[in-house]
């Protein structure tokens, strides 16, 4: 399974885009980025919960080819909530 992003980009704010930019970059690069994902959240003004944030710190540096199935549809529903805006 790949990280999915899938919302158009016609219609989508130019702090969405940034955001996709950087996430596009971070799946490219194979492993997951923690400091990307809050950075975007700030931009997009969207508040991530203690939780969420605890478990995605824990990912860090770790790879997506490793990651189980349920892990990275959880980290591409946390990237969709962040492009959203």
């Amino acid at each position: 399974m790949k990280i999915q992003l899938a919302i158009p980009t016609a219609e989508r704010s130019l702090k969405s885009l940034i955001c996709q930019t950087a996430f596009e970059e971070m799946i490219e690069k194979g492993y997951f980025n923690v400091c990307k994902v809050e950075s975007a959240a700030a931009i997009a003004g969207k508040k991530l919960t203690k939780e969420t944030l605890r478990e995605l710190t824990i990912l860090h540096c770790v790879e997506f080819s490793k990651m189980p199935v349920q892990v990275l549809e959880f980290i591409s529903k946390v990237l969709r909530g962040i492009l959203e805006t």
